[in-house]
């Protein structure tokens, strides 16, 4: 699959999912890092440096989903792999 379908897999499972995606352009003296997922009036929202690199976008969406349960939701096999390893990693068990 494609980086760029990828992507926009990826952001179609969270908007399933009820989460929001966004795209800012960072001022990278007033923010540092790449995103990541937050809350906002109690809704989760992933927002992430429009600048960055395609797959820091992957990395960034799929670093979020990992954050939740995805067991009941069909993910296809690549997406659930990429969000897995990052659960894995957050856990330390990479």
């Amino acid at each position: 699959m494609p980086p760029e379908r990828i992507l926009r897999e990826l952001i179609a499972l969270a908007a399933r999912m009820g989460i929001e995606v966004r795209s800012e352009p960072f001022d990278l003296q007033v923010i540092e890092g790449k995103g990541g997922l937050c809350k906002v009036h109690g809704q989760s929202l992933v927002v992430m440096d429009a600048g960055l690199p395609l797959i820091d976008k992957i990395g960034v969406v799929a670093e979020a989903l990992s954050h939740f349960d995805i067991e009941a939701i069909y993910v296809p096999p690549i997406l659930r792999a990429s969000i897995e390893r990052r659960k894995r990693a957050s856990r330390g068990e990479d």
